[in-house]
Parts: structure tokens; C-alpha cells; sequence
């Protein structure tokens, strides 16, 4: 992401926004993460997975469906390999659903 446009958008720390733990299991967590964004003034939010080791499907399903719907422009930043994976085979079964509001992540 650009500096400048960096300085413009705020950063959620996922792991400590919903999660007690590394790993996102739970549809309601993104749903509540996102319910958090939408009431925020930014209109750049960087979400931060640092902490976050795994996420299920349900959760990643979940998170895509309610970045698709999301009037925020939303970025994601120190995803690790298997939540990166997570999302990324999601987006492909779902793309269909998610590939109006965005090319990916």
C-alpha cells in the first residue's frame, strides 16, 4: 500500500478487535468486525492478521461475504500462509459472489 495513502486509512489489529485466540472460527466474528468498520468515519481500513495463525471456512466465507458488501475500501496486511490460502480458496468458490466489489486479495 502506498505511504501516503497509508496515512489516510486506519489499521484494526483483527486479533484483538474479535478474536481471543490465533485462530477465527466464528461466521458472528467477521459479521461484528465489519458491523465496527461500517461505524467508523475512515473510508481506508487496513486489516491487520498478525497474531491470527488460521481461519476457517465458515469465518472466511464469511469475512469475503461482508467485505463484498462493504462501503469501505479494505486492505489486509500480514496474513499468514494458511489464512492466506483460507480466503484465497474461498474468493474461487465464491467468486461469483465477491468479484463485483473486488479483484482479490
Amino acid at each position: 500500500m502506498d505511504p501516503e495513502k497509508a496515512a489516510e486509512a486506519v489499521e484494526i489489529n483483527i486479533a484483538d478487535a474479535v478474536s481471543s485466540s490465533s485462530n477465527l472460527f466464528l461466521r458472528s466474528s467477521a459479521v461484528d468486525l465489519f458491523e465496527m468498520i461500517e461505524n467508523m468515519p475512515e473510508r481506508e481500513i487496513i486489516i491487520d492478521f498478525k497474531n491470527i495463525d488460521f481461519a476457517n471456512r465458515a469465518f472466511a466465507h464469511e469475512y469475503l461475504t461482508q467485505k463484498s458488501k462493504s462501503s469501505k475500501m479494505i486492505s489486509e496486511v500480514h496474513l499468514s500462509e494458511d489464512v492466506k490460502i483460507m480466503l484465497d480458496i474461498v474468493f474461487k468458490v465464491h467468486h461469483r459472489e465477491f468479484e463485483q466489489r473486488y479483484a482479490g486479495l
